[in-house]
C-alpha cells in the first residue's frame, strides 16, 4: 500500500502468517484442507508461545 505505515503492513503480514492464510486454496481442486490449516495455526501458535517462554527464561536466568 502506497503511503501506508510499514508497521501496519508488518502487522498484517504477521496476522496472515499466524492465521495460516498461505494454506487456503492449496488443497485438491483449489479446496482448503481444514486439517492442514488448523495444523499450521496450532504449530505456529505453539512456536510463538515457546519463543516467549524461552525469552522469559533467558531474561530471568541471565539478566536478573
Amino acid at each position: 500500500m502506497f503511503g501506508g505505515s510499514s508497521l501496519a503492513d508488518a502487522a498484517r503480514q504477521a496476522t496472515d502468517h499466524f492465521a495460516g492464510k498461505d494454506a487456503v486454496g492449496k488443497g485438491e481442486g483449489d479446496g482448503t484442507d481444514h486439517v492442514e490449516l488448523w495444523g499450521r495455526r496450532i504449530g505456529r501458535s505453539l512456536s510463538l508461545v515457546g519463543f516467549i517462554a524461552l525469552a522469559v527464561y533467558l531474561y530471568v536466568t541471565y539478566l536478573r
